[in-house]
């Protein structure tokens, strides 16, 4: 039995003991430990979940049976333990026979989280992210439905990675790159090999970017930067807890660390707005991004609960400042 086949069978133990009557406590505290070991314990755990509650629901049917649902309740519960047992014996082929599975998993404001597939593929989803994926023998797709994401996607040619995000459509075989879905924008960047950047009902000519290119999405329009990897190492800095700016406005920068932090950054007046900034900063320290900006270009930083209101950009200095 592989590592694989072992968690998974593992998982179904758990959802046969949920569904019993004995489930205490002390058996929910184990669980939480257990599904809390590793992403790949969470993965089986709600995929068999997924294909055991659709079985539930099939169950749960009207039918023309006049037995009352006392009897209904009983015959019910008989299924439910034939079919946990077959569960327990089979419980991988059981639930490949099923449709297949679209897991969702999802990030909140600051948090990270690599998702290990069963093709060999990785996805790292950033802060405040939202993700679906079918991944199995016969189709590759991801959803991206807000935030971003990072994929390392295992070669197969027979069956092309697809990734829907907005009105696009990126196709690859195997490589690494990014996307990222900001409202109506869409931005790529590629670390290794290809991707086809198209429209999501397949129309129209699709756009081919290798490692080192940066491509922006707005409605029908595309933005391509060829060969540049500065740009791709600054897109990619947040798999490294970092953001990377070179010469932003200060607003462009503010709404980055938005992204990652509950406490937000206000900014008072355009001309502090305006500022253009560079350097280095890690992504969920906030006071000592403001710290920085108050020390090194005499901005006000003027902390009121959960908000931080910048001003004084007028008589600012420009320049690059590093993390600390």
């Amino acid at each position: 039995m592989s590592q694989r086949e072992a968690i998974e069978q593992q998982a179904a133990l758990w959802i046969a003991r949920q569904d019993g009557q004995d489930w205490n406590a002390g058996d929910n505290a184990d669980f939480e430990n257990w599904i809390g070991q590793s992403t790949e314990h969470r993965v089986a755990y709600l995929r068999l979940r997924a294909g055991w509650e659709k079985l539930d629901t099939l169950a749960a049917r009207p039918t023309a049976d006049t037995r009352g649902p006392r009897w209904r309740k009983a015959a019910w519960s008989a299924a439910l333990a034939a079919a946990a047992a077959v569960l327990l014996v089979v419980g991988i082929p059981l639930m490949r026979s099923t449709e297949p599975a679209t897991l969702t998993y999802a990030t909140k404001v600051g948090g990270r989280s690599t998702i290990s597939l069963d093709d060999g593929s990785s996805i790292e989803l950033n802060t405040n992210s939202r993700l679906r994926a079918t991944v199995n023998d016969r189709q590759r797709t991801a959803w991206l439905d807000q935030g971003e994401a990072f994929f390392s996607i295992a070669p197969d040619k027979a069956h092309p990675f697809v990734v829907y995000s907005g009105s696009r459509r990126i196709t690859v075989v195997g490589t690494r790159f990014s996307v990222r879905k900001d409202d109506t924008r869409l931005s790529v960047a590629v670390l290794e090999g290809r991707v086809r950047v198209g429209a999501a009902d397949g129309t129209g000519a699709a756009t081919l970017l290798t490692a080192g290119d940066t491509a922006t999405v707005e409605q029908a329009s595309i933005l391509v930067q060829t060969e540049a990897p500065q740009r791709v190492e600054e897109a990619l800095a947040w798999r490294n807890d970092q953001l990377r700016f070179n010469d932003v406005t200060l607003r462009a920068a503010v709404d980055e660390f938005n992204r990652y932090n509950h406490r937000q950054i206000r900014i008072a007046d355009e001309d502090t707005a305006a500022l253009r900034i560079g350097g280095s900063f890690r992504a969920t320290d906030i006071d000592a991004f403001t710290r920085l900006l108050e020390n090194v270009f005499g901005l006000q930083v003027v902390t009121s609960g959960d908000t931080i209101e910048i001003s004084g950009g007028k008589a600012a200095l420009r320049g690059d400042v590093e993390d600390m």
